[in-house]
């Protein structure tokens, strides 16, 4: 029984995950070095994202970006914080090839127990990146490598045995799908993100196994 427990809690942390992030940045002909941005979404629950992306010019340009994801409704109990790089990786014409790794921090918090976690993801995009608006397949798999747990007085209660420990791999699951987006004037870019999920391991896919994640962002010069 205390491992069924520690296995639903879990699962239930891998749920505030948020998807990757990924902008337009067939831009070099404008002189853009970075964007805040800000979206709203579902990810096995209602999620909003704030996040900076700073463009770093070489012979392949490199987007630098971090930002920090809640569940609406949220007293900030529970959040995801992400740091990670996109760079291009094959270009011909206007059809670009991306490729994203991101590690993450995240919190999850109830009345049965405390989860600290660390994360990563790897993902791959494909599209038309035009100057002005792009579409493209994205897929990737977010591996959630190591959990810390502290369980509460009241699951010590009803599980006496119960401890506080560090789990390994302890959750996983690909998600693909389509994202595109539109600059509107010089200075913002709408995107919207939309795809599928699927759970690896002892992991259970959600019941709407789907993502949906609307957002703009302001380019800063």
């Amino acid at each position: 029984m205390k491992n069924i427990v520690v296995i639903i809690t879990v699962l239930v942390f891998s749920l505030t995950n948020s998807m990757a992030q990924s902008l337009n940045w067939n831009t070099e002909e404008q002189n853009v070095n970075g964007q805040v941005y800000f979206s709203l979404g579902y990810n096995f629950g209602l999620t909003t994202q704030l996040g900076f992306a700073y463009k770093c010019m070489s012979q392949k340009p490199i987007l630098l970006f971090s930002d920090i994801s809640v569940p609406q409704g949220n007293e900030f109990n529970d959040f995801k914080f992400r740091a990670g790089m996109q760079m291009a990786v094959w270009n011909r014409n206007n059809v670009r090839t991306f490729v994203q790794y991101v590690g993450a921090i995240n919190k999850y918090e109830s009345n049965l127990v405390r989860q600290l976690g660390l994360s990563h993801n790897l993902a791959l995009s494909m599209g038309i990146y035009k100057s002005r608006w792009s579409v493209a397949f994205n897929v990737g798999y977010e591996h959630t490598f190591l959990n810390k747990l502290g369980h509460s007085d009241v699951l010590r209660h009803v599980y006496p045995g119960i401890t506080d420990a560090w789990f390994f791999n302890t959750a996983g699951y690909w998600h693909y799908g389509l994202e595109a987006s539109k600059k509107v004037g010089q200075k913002v870019e709408l995107y919207m993100r939309m795809g599928a999920t699927n759970a690896r391991g002892i992991d259970v896919d959600a019941i709407v196994p789907a993502y949906l994640q609307i957002g703009g962002a302001c380019i800063l010069n």
